[in-house]
């Protein structure tokens, strides 16, 4: 796929999927200060929601800019490679949900329990 593209769009994709990466961290960051913000953290950022979402603006609008100013062709293979990684993740943790069941005999209910808070402390340990 990307082999037939010339080296400055294969960059121009590189820079749209990290501007997609930061764009959700961003808005985890403000979801997760909305939802847990008694949560301890290893680093908190000293503001309250409102400034926090205006400190978040700037660099949101670079990366829409990013995104609008890119063709069509790199942001539909940037989109190819986040479905990849989407179904990617979903199938890893299904094996994941699949193994634990078979290794413990534990109910559906432990199990996925188990792997919300796992994703929970792997999204909070950075926010």
């Amino acid at each position: 796929l990307f082999s037939q593209l010339p080296f400055h769009e294969i960059l121009i994709c590189d820079n749209l999927l990290y501007c997609i990466c930061l764009l959700m961290e961003l808005a985890a960051l403000v979801q997760l200060r909305v939802t847990h913000p008694e949560l301890p953290r290893p680093f908190k950022i000293p503001l309250k929601i409102v400034p926090l979402a205006i400190m978040c603006i700037l660099p949101a609008s670079f990366c829409c800019f990013v995104l609008f100013t890119s063709s069509v062709k790199i942001i539909l293979a940037a989109l190819l490679l986040v479905g990849v990684g989407v179904i990617l993740y979903g199938v890893r943790t299904f094996v994941l949900v699949e193994l634990s069941l078979c290794r413990s005999h534990a109910s559906n209910e432990t199990v996925i329990m188990a792997l919300k808070s796992q994703a929970y402390y792997c999204n909070v340990i950075y926010y």
